[in-house]
């Protein structure tokens, strides 16, 4: 009599169950190809709330390439960061940090109904090693005689004094294009919108499956590290025929990035940390990317973003006693100033 494991009848039965155990590791979190756990990854992490910094990390021998600012150069990479929340409905916020008590530059902005700014005018000139500056003592006698109504004035002084000011309304983008100058090209926002989805997907995860190829990945418990190639060339050639699609007629950028592009490299060498399903860390070896130009540079300069606190954000709210202006008094202030300046 034939064995239970080699019976005929059996063997149907056997290869099923073995395919059934196939499928079912397929559907784990860690079989998938890289390519579809990076890309799951980004969504996550995109797709919800989440906070984030920049930072910028040079050696002791990059500094020292750099030659005689170097000095300056370690101060100013020390000190210099990113940062900043989406709230996962409607609210954003960004803030450049140059090693102050505040901010240099905070922005809130909620959808397209209004955004707030604070600018640390002060912060930065006590940084550079200037002197205070009272916009009320010195401004204010020009946006008279400029003929600012009172409401704009006093938001004009507010945010050269380091207060929050806003703008609630939807923007007049027609009438702010012309004020840049007669020959700026009018801009399809829907046009704009489709190619921009086309050229670079439509979300972070489509935009990482164009534009970043894994070479190699590391996996420990819950975290992998991906080593990836940024397609730098492609990503700009990319800019380069959206702006045409967009832009004036006749436009020549894409023959314009197509001679800067035999100066870049190819591809930027970074790194992409994921835990426990969300993008925790991306690294890009700028040092890398530059001597891969033609420049001689020693040492390392890394650029890192740095995601945390996933679906765990505050919704971000409106700045207490901000100063506000409408979107038309915005404009119209806007038109004001660059009439002063003769235009841009």
């Amino acid at each position: 009599m034939s064995s239970t494991l080699t019976s005929p009848r059996r063997r149907p039965l056997s290869l099923l169950l073995t395919v059934l155990a196939v499928v079912t590791a397929a559907c784990g979190t860690n079989s998938p190809d890289p390519e579809t756990r990076l890309n799951s990854a980004v969504e996550n992490t995109f797709d919800g709330a989440f906070s984030y910094t920049l930072t910028v990390d040079a050696d002791r021998a990059a500094l020292e390439a750099m030659g005689d600012g170097a000095g300056d150069a370690a101060t100013f990479l020390q000190t210099f960061g990113f940062s900043g929340v989406v709230d996962g409905e409607d609210g954003r916020s960004f803030a450049i940090d140059l090693g102050g008590n505040a901010p240099l530059l905070e922005l809130r902005t909620f959808s397209d109904e209004a955004f707030y700014v604070n600018v640390g005018l002060n912060d930065f000139l006590s940084l550079a090693g200037a002197g205070a500056f009272d916009p009320r003592d010195e401004l204010a006698p020009a946006l008279d005689a400029l003929g600012f109504e009172d409401e704009v004035k006093a938001a004009v002084l507010d945010a050269l004094d380091g207060k929050w000011v806003g703008v609630e309304g939807e923007l007049d983008v027609a009438r702010l294009q012309a004020l840049m100058g007669a020959d700026a090209p009018t801009v399809d926002e829907e046009e704009a919108s489709e190619a921009a989805a086309e050229l670079f997907g439509d979300d972070a995860a489509g935009f990482f499956e164009r534009y970043v190829t894994i070479v190699e990945t590391v996996a420990e418990d819950d975290t992998e590290r991906f080593e990836v190639a940024f397609e730098l060339r492609e990503l700009m050639r990319a800019m380069g025929e959206l702006n045409q699609r967009v832009g004036a007629e006749g436009s020549d950028a894409l023959t314009d990035v197509e001679a800067d592009l035999q100066d870049l490299p190819e591809t930027v060498p970074g790194t992409v940390i994921v835990d426990e399903g969300h993008v925790t860390l991306i690294r890009l070896d700028v040092a890398d990317t530059a001597r891969q130009a033609g420049a001689e540079l020693e040492g390392a300069i890394v650029l890192q973003v740095a995601f945390a606190d996933f679906d765990d954000v505050e919704p971000l709210s409106r700045p207490e006693g901000a100063t506000v202006l409408t979107d038309e008094q915005f404009t119209d202030a806007m038109a004001k100033l660059i009439g002063l300046t003769g235009g841009l």
